[in-house]
């Protein structure tokens, strides 16, 4: 079982890349992958954004992301989804690219199933 680099708190939404509220759109092989830099497999999930908290602007993003049902086992492993799936998102520029760009959500309790408590949480934290 792999290990988080940082414990989850809504507080820490604050200093990721990227944060936001979005509802799965469609599921297609993931973008971050670059020649010559290694390969993890995830798939390139695009979002309809709800509300964006932090690092961005737009109604629609793609981010990689743990495929569904699989990755690594972690502590809190990111959460299953699939076309229409709402989840609160958070993660980081895989390689200083930007979010829209690179963007790969991080798992450990940063990127889970969608909740008013826990949106409410972000938002204090982010504001």
């Amino acid at each position: 079982m792999a290990s988080c680099v940082e414990d989850y708190a809504a507080q820490g939404v604050a200093r990721r890349g990227f944060a936001f509220d979005g509802t799965v759109v469609s599921i297609a092989e993931g973008t971050t992958n670059r020649p010559g830099k290694g390969r993890i497999g995830t798939a390139g999930v695009t979002f309809a954004v709800g509300t964006w908290y932090v690092g961005g602007s737009t109604s629609e993003v793609t981010i990689d992301m743990a495929s569904p049902g699989g990755g690594p086992r972690l502590d809190e492993v990111p959460p299953t989804y699939e076309i229409g799936t709402r989840l609160l998102v958070s993660g980081e520029s895989r390689w200083g690219e930007g979010v829209l760009q690179d963007g790969l959500a991080w798992g450990c309790g940063f990127t889970r199933y969608y909740d008013t408590k826990t949106a409410d949480e972000w938002r204090a934290a982010t504001d």
